[in-house]
């Protein structure tokens, strides 16, 4: 290994990782809980598929920040991205300032509403700056999210306040 310690390619390995593992745990959590429903070969129609591909993703995204961040053939991450070598970076603690908020208000405020806000609270986060994007994605998105799981699957969603 030249030019940065063992120790500086692990923080930028974990740094790199941690919201992709956030994201799997989130998930992971929320694939148990709709298991552990009564019947669950109905209420697993769409999260399995979903869930088992956002698992190999994972593990094919860390496989290859593993091998990028400790291969021989490869630059090191820390040259690629100066703010890797930070573990919480700011962009990372956003990322979770924004779904903790996300996830405290949802049952105050209610699906649709804090949805429509955390799409485009992200999407403005990562620097989308269309108007149509940042109305119509949200949109789209929670309205597909809502009619799936309300009517289709019948699990119901948190109403809050305002809805």
């Amino acid at each position: 290994m030249t030019g940065d310690s063992l120790m500086d390619r692990l923080r930028a390995l974990a740094g790199e990782l941690l919201v992709p593992a956030l994201l799997l745990t989130y998930a992971t959590d929320y694939y148990l809980e709709v298991r552990a429903l009564p019947q669950p070969e109905t209420n697993l129609l769409l999260i399995e598929p979903v869930y088992f591909i956002l698992l190999g993703c994972f593990v094919l995204f860390s496989a290859g920040r593993v091998r990028a961040t400790f291969g021989s053939d490869r630059q090191s991450t820390l040259d690629e991205f100066p703010d890797a070598g930070r573990l919480f970076s700011w962009k990372s603690l956003t990322f979770v300032a924004i779904t903790v908020t996300y996830a405290v208000l949802m049952p105050v405020l209610g699906f649709v509403v804090t949805s429509l806000f955390y799409i485009v609270s992200l999407s403005l986060f990562l620097g989308v700056r269309s108007v149509a994007a940042l109305s119509l994605m949200p949109l789209i998105t929670v309205t597909l999210l809502y009619v799936g799981m309300e009517w289709w699957l019948r699990l119901p969603l948190p109403k809050g306040i305002l809805l």
